[in-house]
């Protein structure tokens, strides 16, 4: 490959690194330990696609169209469905219920309009039709840029349904769990921000200048090689920090009336203070549920209804009043001391709720 420019190889290294990656993890997700878990089988399934991409752009960084034309884009069509399987990864992820339903078939309809597209103009193309279209037809506006942009619109509007799952995710979390670091996913909406910046990129070099494409190739070449080392990576250690899963809370068909409620949220509350229950980190709505007799979503309709806040604000405003005590009672204690003490995970998510609820910092509180 002599006189073959840096950036060119550099790329064609990147390439078949996120190709060999992808298929690695891949295989680890379908290892005995990890498929018993349906979330894990869609994240295998995300890691092929991505190595069908990346298999196919090293067959035409190869000269794989000249040689062997009869091959040519038969992988191409599966780049289409990579954010689409993201998608299901994070449904899977954050609806612990969730199965493919006949309705979800639909989401494959890009799939088959590009494999039907190819298998017209490629696959099923004499030998000139074929040589015709690989040699000019690829230089056409339809292929050039129409196809390319729609596809860049289509994963885009994809990783906004990512965002929504996401969102909607995090305030179910707070009807649960009295702490919710490492559970909030936030890695994941981190990792599909910088996915999304991928393809605002390609869309930039589709439609812009040309001379700027041999550097923005490189660059989606190593965006691509980290997107799957962290997804993997951080996707793994999330699995194996797993202890529960959580349930919906659904206030549909309630047997509770209204003097239910408040009675059911004084208990809650009374329980609270006598035994100091938000003191623990790990305290879950299930838990408090199981003290107090009733159901989960019983308690967290009271709370929300009498209370007027989720489960997670609820816990922690009494572990501020709790932290407001101390930081008056004993002027040298340490903030952190004081924030694990009355139940909190970290000092910056003390910190964070502390001047939600009160509007001042722990220090300025104290002075």
């Amino acid at each position: 490959m002599a006189g073959t420019p840096p950036i060119f190889l550099v790329a064609l290294v990147l390439a078949g690194a996120t190709l060999l990656q992808a298929l690695c993890f891949s295989s680890v997700m379908f290892s005995a330990r990890f498929r018993a878990n349906r979330t894990n089988l869609y994240l295998a399934v995300v890691l092929l696609l991505l190595a069908a991409t990346k298999a196919d752009q090293l067959f035409q960084m190869l000269g794989g169209l000249e040689m062997l034309p009869n091959f040519a884009f038969v992988l191409a069509p599966f780049q289409v469905l990579v954010t689409p399987a993201l998608y299901f990864y994070v449904r899977s992820r954050v609806q612990p219920d969730f199965a493919l339903r006949r309705s979800d078939w639909f989401h494959l309809l890009p799939f088959a309009a590009y494999a039907l597209y190819l298998t017209i103009n490629v696959y099923a193309a004499g030998p000139v039709e074929r040589a015709v279209f690989l040699s000019d037809g690829l230089a056409r506006p339809a292929n050039r840029l129409v196809i390319p942009i729609l596809g860049d619109v289509l994963q885009l509007g994809y990783i906004v349904a990512v965002f929504v799952l996401l969102k909607n995710h995090g305030i179910a979390l707070r009807d649960w769990y009295s702490r919710i670091e490492g559970r909030n996913l936030a890695w994941l909406g981190n990792l599909m921000a910088g996915w999304a910046a991928v393809f605002l990129l390609h869309l930039f070099l589709t439609i812009g200048p040309a001379a700027l494409r041999p550097v923005g190739f490189l660059i989606l070449n190593g965006a691509h090689f980290l997107f799957v080392t962290f997804l993997a990576v951080l996707a793994l250690a999330d699995f194996l920090r797993q202890r529960s899963t959580m349930a919906p809370v659904r206030y549909k068909d309630s047997t509770l009336s209204e003097e239910d409620r408040v009675d059911l949220f004084a208990r809650a509350k009374e329980l609270m203070a006598e035994e100091a229950l938000y003191r623990d980190p790990d305290l879950t709505l299930a838990e408090l549920a199981d003290r107090l007799a009733v159901l989960p979503r019983e308690l967290s309709e009271a709370i929300n209804g009498q209370g007027g806040v989720n489960f997670f604000e609820f816990v922690n405003r009494k572990r501020i009043e709790h932290a407001q005590a101390l930081l008056v009672a004993d002027k040298q204690a340490r903030v952190l001391s004081i924030a694990l003490d009355s139940g909190f995970g970290s000092k910056s998510a003390f910190n964070a709720a502390f001047k939600r609820q009160t509007g001042t910092s722990p220090t300025e509180y104290r002075r």
